[in-house]
């Protein structure tokens, strides 16, 4: 099982670099909001894997990402950051009475699920144009930038989860 977790991680980690630079960072929305989808592989991520291999994974996905988008490592930071704060998310939005054993979120409700998805995106999307914009002056911009972000991001995040299946 873990051999098949492990493969499975792998294959998102691709695939999601493949979406991403090859298919999201050509949909630009108003001309100026990209749908950042990254954040799906700590959604997915195995809970029995150590958080620091999960920082490690996280920054290597956002390094990738940035040299193929040229954003200066912002997508390396904002998912280290996310990986490092995962573990007080799902206690936050499942409490402690997720079985933190299994990959399944057995137990828990829809709504759960998709409160940790938005956290994590709004998260993600939040540090990076903190980063990008890095002028607090203009925080209604950060603010702005980051909630239509999100959502768009929520929006084509769901339909990449419901494409792909659970055991892949």
């Amino acid at each position: 099982m873990i051999t098949n977790d492990i493969g499975n991680l792998a294959f998102r980690f691709v695939g999601l670099i493949v979406v991403q630079v090859l298919i999201l960072n050509n949909l630009i929305v108003f001309g100026q909001y990209i749908p950042f989808i990254p954040v799906l592989l700590l959604f997915w991520f195995p809970m029995y894997i150590p958080k620091s291999i999960m920082m490690v994974v996280a920054f290597f996905l956002g390094l990738i990402i940035d040299v193929f988008t040229d954003t200066v490592a912002f997508h390396a930071f904002s998912l280290s950051t996310i990986a490092y704060l995962r573990p007080s998310i799902l206690k936050f939005c499942f409490g402690n009475n997720i079985e933190f054993q299994n990959n399944h979120f057995q137990g828990t409700s829809r709504a759960q699920r998709l409160s940790f998805l938005f956290i994590l995106l709004s998260l993600e999307a939040f540090l990076f144009f903190v980063l990008e914009i890095f002028n607090f002056s203009h925080i209604l911009l950060i603010f702005n930038k980051t909630v239509l972000t999100t959502f768009l991001s929520f929006g084509v995040s769901l339909i990449v989860i419901s494409i792909i299946p659970r055991n892949i």
